[in-house]
């Protein structure tokens, strides 16, 4: 019987496609990996806010930055294989309401000689 390949779970097995068929994936074992449901659901999550955090790395948005590295932190927290294997499901950031909350801290950034962006993308004079 297969395993998960993250947590080792035989329930629920789904076969994960590395690089997705839409993006051209085949079906080959080589780009297959055999992930259990919560787990499967993880790396689509993980992958979601991977790709907008690549988005914002290249607009260089640091307070956007900051929330991308936040949300990835409370999912990778949420979803470690110990804890998987204990809850025997997926948390997801966006479903769970104490996911968001408390906010990340502002994050200050100097911009040029005077500015000062924050995690709440308001500017603000430098004291």
């Amino acid at each position: 019987m297969p395993a998960c390949a993250r947590c080792g779970s035989s329930k629920k097995i789904h076969r994960h496609h590395k690089v997705h068929r839409i993006d051209g994936g085949s079906d080959d074992p080589d780009n297959i990996k055999e992930l259990c449901q919560p787990c499967h659901s993880y790396e689509h999550g993980r992958a979601r806010i991977l790709m907008h955090l690549e988005y914002e790395y290249e607009m260089g948005q640091a307070n956007r930055i900051a929330l991308w590295e936040y949300r990835l932190r409370v999912l990778e927290g949420f979803n470690a294989v110990e804890v998987i294997r204990g809850r025997g499901k997926y948390r997801s950031y966006w479903k769970d309401k104490a996911a968001r909350a408390p906010l990340p801290p502002p994050l200050r950034m100097r911009v040029g000689d005077r500015k000062v962006l924050t995690s709440h993308g308001k500017a603000a004079q430098e004291e």
